[in-house]
């Protein structure tokens, strides 16, 4: 090599000490732990984007590219995880939680359910937006996260207590349900077992049936939506069918005089065929029956059919006499009140309009009648109860009342009421029973020694009022059986993008290396 070459040499080789003196000269920016901690938290938050997000923002604010302050992020957040490994991941892990919420949310306003598919699409974004490299490298990352959300999601859903699509239904419309109710499964066999303890079990009895009432105001609601009516909340049993039904008579009032018996043999066969479907009932019975029908109609047919008011009048007629005989105590006298409920079933049945307008304000009122039906028929068989009746009883009124051919609405499924019907009863049907044998256990100590029945009793019915005897309680009580599983779907976008982005530490390489050499 030349004289002149070396000094080449020389001088290059003194340059790259000079930068990198420099270099080594610049002054670092302080880590903090402070800053480390907020960063964690960013991350979750932004799934995985906040350090790129920071590095654009200093490349505008500073001297340094966006490639090289991504890079000094980077190298700092890896460095405040080394060193806080627990931390780091629990606050990025809770940091996560909202945007997992609020994306599941927003997923499932665009028709994406289930906690499986949700928690995988999150999965991939935050794994894609933790990554590092380039597009493919990225998509590796978002595959994996993608599978690891979507089976810790799914695993979630499967495995710990949540609420059920029929109890968010049953909760939408109204009803105030207990933890047990809400989850189901194990945590509502559980409620239902303690409901045989004394003092414990009367309490929470007593919230259960609480959420049947609600049931039966939301079936009554639900009858009235399309006439725009709702039924007061202190009303509940008798009263507030005897509420609901007043309210469509109301509507019935209104719109009949502008409507006419479209087939009036039609109208009279299906009395006839009433009458002789109650033929059971005791003689003087079924001439009351008759004489019911025959006074109603009268002489009020005149060129064939009936004037407006004269419809008006019959079916006031049949509709508050049913209401009599309906509360009696009598079941003779109560299938009377039955019989009469058909015959202005059939004649509303029969009934037509020739104007659009008013053919479209009848469409609704009938559909409040057909849906307020089958809940007549199980206030009736719910009379001893005070017209409070079960989500059974309601499904039977459903089948007895569905007159198509073979109950085809029932088999199909879409029978008035039968949905709401079929979610109040996985919701709320009782799965245990209380053989009462614990209350009386309680009785008989009570007698015989009364300061220690008192010393159970006012602390556990305290403790357990706080739950089920309160809205706030109640609330409390359905988050916290199903926190777990929200937690755990909320959290698994972050275990699939930890899992896809995650780096072997010095640890795992050397063994990794004794293992294979």
């Amino acid at each position: 090599m030349t004289r002149e070459e070396l000094l080449k040499q020389a001088l290059i080789e003194q340059a790259k000490a000079q930068q990198k003196n420099a270099s080594s000269n610049k002054p670092k920016k302080k880590n903090t732990k402070i800053a480390g901690m907020a960063r964690a938290v960013l991350q979750g938050l932004s799934f995985g984007t906040a350090d790129e997000a920071e590095a654009a923002l200093r490349s505008l604010m500073g001297d340094e590219t966006y490639a090289e302050n991504l890079s000094d992020i980077r190298s700092e957040i890896k460095d405040f995880a080394e060193k806080n490994p627990k931390t780091a991941l629990g606050l990025e892990l809770a940091g996560s939680l909202p945007t997992a919420l609020a994306g599941g949310a927003g997923l499932a306003r665009l028709g994406v359910k289930g906690a499986a598919k949700i928690a995988g699409l999150e999965g991939a974004a935050y794994a894609a937006g933790s990554a590092e490299g380039d597009a493919v490298d990225r998509a590796k990352a978002a595959a994996v996260g993608g599978v690891v959300g979507a089976g810790t999601g799914k695993l979630g859903d499967l495995v710990l207590p949540r609420a059920s699509d029929a109890a968010k239904a049953m909760l939408k419309s109204g009803a105030r349900l207990t933890p047990g109710q809400a989850v189901g499964g194990s945590i509502k066999k559980l409620e239902e077992a303690a409901v045989s303890i004394p003092v414990v079990g009367n309490i929470i009895e007593s919230a259960q049936e609480l959420a049947v009432k609600d049931f039966n105001r939301g079936a009554m609601n639900k009858a009235l939506a399309t006439i725009g009516k709702t039924v007061p909340k202190r009303l509940e049993g008798n009263d507030a069918f005897e509420f609901a039904r007043n309210e469509i008579d109301k509507a019935y009032a209104d719109i009949i005089p502008k409507l006419k018996i479209s087939n009036l043999s039609d109208f009279q066969a299906s009395l006839v065929q009433i009458i002789e479907d109650n033929a059971d009932l005791p003689d003087s019975v079924n001439k009351q029956l008759r004489a019911k029908i025959d006074k109603s109609i009268g002489k009020r047919i005149k060129n064939g059919g009936f004037s407006g008011s004269d419809l008006k009048d019959i079916d006031s007629s049949f509709g508050q006499q049913a209401v009599e005989f309906i509360k009696s105590a009598d079941p003779n006298q109560r299938q009377l009140g039955r019989a009469l409920f058909d015959a202005q079933t059939a004649l509303r049945k029969s009934l037509t309009a020739e104007d659009p307008d008013v053919a479209k304000q009848y469409g609704k009122v009938r559909m409040a009648f057909a849906n307020l039906v089958p809940i007549q028929n199980a206030v009736v068989r719910s009379s001893l109860q005070g017209g409070v009746f079960t989500p059974s009883q309601l499904n039977t009124a459903i089948r007895s009342t569905d007159k198509s051919p073979n109950k085809i609405k029932v088999a199909r499924g879409d029978a008035p009421m039968q949905e709401l019907t079929q979610q109040a009863q996985q919701t709320l049907g009782r799965e245990l029973g209380n053989s009462g044998t614990v209350d009386r256990g309680l009785a008989a100590l009570a007698l015989r020694n009364p300061a220690a029945a008192a010393l159970y009793g006012i602390p556990a019915a305290a403790a357990t009022g706080l739950i089920y005897s309160n809205p706030i309680g109640r609330g409390v009580g359905r988050g916290a059986v199903q926190l777990p599983s929200l937690l755990t779907r909320s959290a698994a976008p972050a275990l699939g993008a930890a899992t896809a982005t995650a780096e072997p530490t010095l640890e795992q390489l050397r063994l990794l290396e004794e293992r294979f050499r």
